[in-house]
């Protein structure tokens, strides 16, 4: 995707920022932060040090479970039979309601399906389902703090509900969460879904089938691997664990940021997933909004307006120069720092520095200069200077065996 806001190869910061600030900032502030300066390791004469103010807003929502699917009581066990049900008729019929029955079909519907709504089993399902929605509801009050599985082993989704959406149109919008913990499916956990699931359904399961339950659970157990997927009006983004057999890869992930997309209109809501483990726990889960109004504009485009005059780029070098200035600035790039760059200012070796952690930079000298940088792997003189001795000492010590041989035969 080409945005018009990108920065180029090479231009020129005004203002530094100290590594202690720099540090001290979340990833999404040093974002914006170094729309305004350019992190440094230790100052550079004649550069002032600014120090980064944050636009982002932490935004306000509610969360609520998604409890229309939810077995918690026999209209929805008859609803659920209605909706699973071979007879296409049973099936059109439940799709003209969500969580209820008209009260005169009730009776009609549970008959028709089998449904005994005061039975033990049913009525033990329905009891664990309303426990789940308690559950949530008091871990859920003022934050997404669980994600949680019900009592069929199916796994919920949220809503989240955004409060005063009108501030956050022009903003990027990021799920950011902190501290996660999963608690994994046992054997026991797996074959009581499949009991609930039988006793919602009305579909008895068999002695093979619990075996054959049992004998997956066995050979493929929960490993902790786990995937979260949000979900706003006009974009999407998943965030993946791997499970803990994945010995190369595997890494635990306490913190998860989710970039959403910027948008120019207001998003009321937005929808969070997951699949895999059974219940998922958060320390924090936040939104949080990184505003893209007109005074974020400006800065991108002096920083463009800085950008190398007559850039040229080939394989090993990037020459220009830069626009005319009356202070000392930092050239600053997005070329990863190594030992094999060198850099030249009107023709003269000039040190380079790491700036922005990890990044080509350099201090430039008020004014207009010409800049070239120029790469060269490192060792490669070493090496060819090494290989031509090398080759040197094999011909030499080839002549002399040649001679040796020829003595060795006249005599």
């Amino acid at each position: 995707m080409k945005s018009d806001l990108a920065l180029p190869l090479v231009y020129m910061q005004n203002h530094v920022i100290s590594a202690s600030d720099y540090n001290g900032l979340t990833p999404l502030q040093r974002e914006q932060a170094l729309t305004t300066g350019v992190q440094v390791e230790k100052p550079i004469s004649g550069v002032s040090r600014t120090t980064p103010t944050s636009s982002i807003q932490t935004v306000d929502y509610t969360p609520q479970l998604f409890d229309q699917h939810i077995v918690n009581n026999p209209i929805k066990a008859t609803l659920y039979r209605m909706r699973h049900s071979p007879n296409a008729r049973y099936r059109q019929a439940a799709a003209k309601f969500k969580t209820t029955l008209p009260k005169n079909k009730i009776a009609i519907w549970e008959k028709a399906t089998g449904l005994n709504p005061k039975g033990r089993p049913l009525t033990n399902v329905i009891n664990q389902n309303r426990d789940v929605t308690a559950r949530n509801a008091a871990e859920n009050q003022t934050a997404l703090k669980v994600m949680d599985n019900d009592a069929q082993g199916h796994h919920l989704a949220y809503r989240l509900a955004i409060k005063h959406p009108e501030r956050y149109r022009n903003s990027e919008l990021y799920l950011e969460i902190n501290g996660v913990s999963a608690t994994r499916h046992t054997m026991m956990d797996r074959l009581n879904n499949l009991r609930a699931d039988s006793i919602v359904s009305g579909e008895p399961v068999s002695k093979l089938q619990k075996i054959d339950r049992l004998r997956t659970a066995a050979q493929y157990p929960d490993m902790g691997g786990y995937r979260i997927s949000v979900q706003t009006g006009d974009n999407q983004n998943t965030a993946r664990q791997l499970p803990i057999n994945n010995l190369s890869d595997y890494e635990n992930r306490q913190h998860i940021l989710l970039n959403l997309g910027y948008s120019s209109k207001q998003r009321k809501a937005l929808i969070v997933r997951f699949r895999g483990v059974k219940q998922l726990h958060f320390n924090s889960l936040k939104l949080v909004a990184v505003p893209f109004n007109r005074q974020y504009n400006l800065r991108m485009k002096r920083l463009q307006q800085t950008g190398l005059q007559y850039q040229k780029v080939t394989n090993d070098t990037i020459s220009g120069y830069t626009t005319p200035a009356t202070q000392t600035r930092v050239m600053t790039t997005s070329i990863p720092y190594t030992t094999g760059w060198h850099l030249t200012v009107d023709g003269q070796p000039t040190k380079l520095r790491r700036v922005n952690t990890g990044f080509i930079g350099a201090r430039m000298p008020a004014g207009r200069h010409s800049v070239k940088l120029t790469y060269e792997t490192p060792g490669f003189k070493l090496g060819i200077l090494l290989s031509v001795i090398g080759i040197g000492w094999f011909v030499i010590f080839s002549l002399i065996r040649l001679i040796l041989n020829i003595k060795n035969r006249r005599n």
